[in-house]
Order: C-alpha cells, then sequence, then structure tokens
C-alpha cells in the first residue's frame, strides 16, 4: 500500500514538472517572438525618422536600407541552442513567381514558366515519350533495381521484383494476352478490376508495350457502373484480382447485360466460379498461365506513338454513372514532365532513391500519374497489404520518402492523435499547448521542426508516420 502511494507520488511529481517545462518552454517562445517583433518595430520607427529628417537620400541608399531590413525579417528563431528552419516571405514570392507567370501582361491569366515561345512542354527526355519508353527509362535510372514491392502477408517484410524482372513479366503476359485473341493496338481494351497490386501494373505495363488500352474499373463500383462501363467500352478481355469479382462479371454476362469472352484471374479459382464460366460460355484463365503461354510463345514489342490513346479513366460514379475520360500517352508524359521540371527548379527534386506507398485506388488517374513518376526515376514503388486498417503498419515497414495523403486519412490520423491523449491530462494539455505553439508561429510564417514541442510532442507521430518521408502530397479524395 505504501509502495503504491509513493508511486502515485512520484508520477504526480513527474506530471507537474511536465507541465512546468511545457509551460516555461511556451513562455520562453512568446518572449522570443515578442522580442524577435519588438526589435523589428524598433529598427522600422529608427527607419521612418530617419527618412523623414533626411529626404534627399538618394535611391541607392533606400535600396541598400531596404535590402537590410528584408535580411533581418529572415530571423532565426532559436531552441534548446539549436537554430530552427525559417520562412522567408521573399524567398516565397520568388518562388510564387516560378510557379506560374502572367500572359500578355494580364494577371487573370497565368502560365507555366517553363513554357517556351508558349508552347507548352510536352517532355523533357527525346527517349521518354511513351509510357512503354518511360518504363525503360526507368530501367536505366535504378540500374535495374527494385522496382514493385508487396507484403505476402501481416507481419511480413516487403518482396521485391526488379525493373527487368518488371519488364520481363510484362512481355510475357502481353504476349500471352495476343496468343489468346488480343491485338496489338489501341483499338484493343483491356479491363482491370482489381485493388492495387504487383500485377495491376503488370497488365498495364504490358498494355503500354503492346500499344493496347487499360481500362480500369473502381474497386467499389456497383453493378449499374459496372454495365455502363462494359458496354460503352465493349470490353471482352478483363483482368480482375478475386474470385467475387469474377462471379460479379459472369453473372452480368448471364443476364446478358454486357458480353465477356476471357477473365483472367490473380486469385486460385474456385468451383463456383468455374461453374458459372461454362454455363455463361466464358473462358477462364489464371494469371500465371498467361503468363507462361506468352513466355513459350514470346512476341516482339509493339511501342505505341505520343498520340496514341492509353487508357479510359472513369470516374468513381459517385455523381450519377461514371464519365470516361480519354488520355494518351503523351497527355500522361506532359504531366510526368512538368512535374519533375518544376521539382528541379524548386525543392522537389525526386530521384532513384525515392520509395512509394501506393494505397489509392490505381483506377483514378492521380495515382497512376505518382507511379508513372516514380517509373521515370527508378524509383521503389511498394502496396499496401489491401486493407486500409494496416496502411499504416505498412508504411511503417516501408518507409516511403513520397506519400500521397487524402483528407479523409488525414482526419483519420488527427482523430488517432487526439483519442490517444484522451485519457491523461497531462499528455492532452501538453499536445494543446503545442499546437497554439506551432499555429503562432505558423501564421508568422515560420515553418520549424525542431522546437521543444516537435521534440516532446510532435516526434512521436512524425517517428511513426514520416520517419523517412520527405514528400508530402495532399490530393482531393
Amino acid at each position: 500500500m505504501e509502495q503504491n502511494i509513493e508511486t502515485e507520488t512520484v508520477q504526480t511529481q513527474d506530471e507537474t514538472t511536465a507541465i512546468t517545462q511545457a509551460e516555461n518552454a511556451q513562455t520562453e517562445t512568446e518572449d522570443q517572438t515578442e522580442q524577435v517583433e519588438n526589435e523589428q518595430k524598433s529598427e522600422k520607427d529608427a527607419e521612418t525618422q530617419d527618412n523623414t529628417e533626411q529626404p534627399e537620400k538618394v535611391q541607392q541608399e533606400e535600396n541598400l536600407q531596404q535590402e537590410e531590413i528584408e535580411q533581418k525579417e529572415n530571423v532565426q528563431v532559436k531552441s534548446n541552442g539549436k537554430s530552427s528552419l525559417t520562412y522567408n516571405p521573399v524567398s516565397v514570392e520568388e518562388l510564387v513567381k516560378k510557379q506560374t507567370v502572367a500572359v500578355d501582361g494580364d494577371e487573370t491569366v497565368r502560365a507555366s514558366p517553363l513554357m517556351k515561345e508558349n508552347q507548352p512542354v510536352e517532355f523533357l527526355d527525346e527517349n521518354a515519350r511513351t509510357l512503354h519508353e518511360i518504363f525503360l527509362r526507368g530501367v536505366k535510372q535504378s540500374n535495374d533495381g527494385p522496382c514493385l514491392g508487396h507484403r505476402p502477408g501481416p507481419g511480413e517484410p516487403y518482396k521485391w521484383i526488379t525493373y527487368n524482372e518488371v519488364l520481363t513479366r510484362s512481355q510475357h503476359f502481353g504476349s500471352g494476352l495476343l496468343h489468346e485473341g488480343a491485338v496489338a493496338n489501341p483499338d484493343q481494351f483491356i479491363g482491370i478490376f482489381s485493388q492495387n497490386r504487383v500485377e495491376w501494373k503488370l497488365t498495364e505495363q504490358a498494355c503500354n508495350s503492346y500499344s493496347m488500352v487499360v481500362v480500369p474499373l473502381y474497386d467499389t463500383l456497383g453493378p449499374q457502373s459496372i454495365q455502363h462501363i462494359m458496354t460503352q467500352c465493349d470490353l471482352k478481355i478483363v483482368v480482375v484480382d478475386k474470385n467475387a469479382k469474377v462471379k460479379n462479371l459472369l453473372a452480368g454476362v448471364k443476364d446478358g447485360k454486357f458480353a465477356v469472352t476471357l477473365i483472367i484471374t490473380m486469385e486460385t479459382l474456385d468451383d463456383e466460379a468455374k461453374s458459372l464460366a461454362e454455363s455463361a460460355n466464358v473462358r477462364l484463365m489464371m494469371f500465371k498461365e498467361v503468363e507462361e503461354i506468352g513466355k513459350n510463345n514470346l512476341k516482339d514489342f509493339v511501342p505505341p506513338k505520343p498520340s496514341d490513346l492509353h487508357t479510359i479513366c472513369y470516374t468513381s460514379g459517385t455523381t450519377g454513372l461514371p464519365k470516361g475520360v480519354m488520355l494518351t500517352h503523351g497527355n500522361i508524359v506532359a504531366n510526368v514532365s512538368g512535374v519533375y521540371a518544376v521539382g528541379e527548379k524548386t525543392f522537389i527534386t525526386m530521384s532513384s532513391a525515392e520509395v512509394y506507398i501506393s494505397y489509392l485506388p490505381l483506377a483514378h488517374v492521380f495515382e497512376r500519374l505518382m507511379v508513372a513518376q516514380m517509373f521515370y526515376v527508378g524509383a521503389r514503388v511498394g502496396f499496401f497489404q489491401g486493407d486500409i486498417k494496416l496502411l499504416l503498419e505498412d508504411v511503417g515497414v516501408l518507409q516511403p520518402t513520397v506519400f500521397a495523403m487524402v483528407p479523409r486519412l488525414i482526419n483519420k490520423i488527427y482523430d488517432t492523435v487526439w483519442a490517444g491523449v484522451a485519457s491523461s491530462s497531462v499528455k492532452k494539455f501538453l499536445l494543446e499547448q503545442a499546437l497554439k505553439s506551432k499555429m503562432a508561429k505558423l501564421k508568422r510564417g515560420i515553418v520549424t521542426k525542431n522546437t521543444f514541442w516537435d521534440k516532446l510532442v510532435f516526434k512521436l507521430v512524425f517517428t511513426r508516420l514520416t520517419k523517412c518521408t520527405k514528400i508530402l502530397i495532399n490530393t482531393p479524395s
């Protein structure tokens, strides 16, 4: 009993000490901020008085004074004796100017400064003008390094296949498709009805290398939306991941809603799927079976032209029937080139050392663009396990350097952090004070990661979520 009382007393003392340290740190931060602001105010007042007394100063001296003021505004706020990063308003203005320029002096019409003679930049590398060529560039940039990775199960490490292995397997699968009736031209549409996984990208790369067109279907589509896409694109060959989707498609065929001749599945077929396929007169094949057939009947690549259709990308159907957008290889390459060029001129530089986690639906064009960007620089792409509840575990194992996020995920992380401190008044107080301090700095234009609060509070979140991440991208859901 006495031991319990002593333990509780020590814990209370520790909590009191933590609160005291937090309050002192907050006061110190506020004092530093006030001191910086007072110094700036005094300097500006002195400058105003000096200008009043000596109106005859030459323009050269005024420019020199303005230069000194701008330098002093770029103040370094210190925490625990170490200088933190600062946000210089002048440099921000320069950064904004680099993003767009006024067209013909009209500030309401903006264009990329990368444009030459009012012509948009379609590509940066003459040898990378299609997605087939972008992947070949990735092979060289990576020095045949790791390309696609997946986790076989919870608790297991990522397993990787190299760029050349992806290229070889894509050639095998593409050759298998041709052997089974597909044709190597942009009139051939191949459906993909699957979650993100290695086989998804192998299928797409096979289409890219043999001039076929990818038509992805969202994992969450209902029967009406599926029927709409299947009939509008007249899809005869569809690659799926699970038996449930095989049965879904077969039911549509049997009911006369659309026609399919070949369904290729990544999962081992069950007896029910085989029976349904037989009654619907639809051929079923395993993904590996098609690869093996292609390996034994290898065909040379039939590369597309930049103007050839690459994909028909449909919306998710949340506002009515899905709407299809036709995108060429040139469209995708222009986007990838633009992002790369802007990154080189700012701070979003990417290289073959990058690691990207793919969990946003590949049926969405944003995720396709992100993966194409990784291929362009020869980087790695690791897939999540397919369960969004395990995403943070996947992130912890993969340690991505590039992470695309949506508001829904950010809100989930936010709620998780607050739920974690709800049972402790001390932790809750510390988090509140940390947020208050961080927001005050952001409003003043100061961006920093090594204050007292970063080390005491935010480090726990960063360590789990962004230990290696250098680029976080927020995209609409």
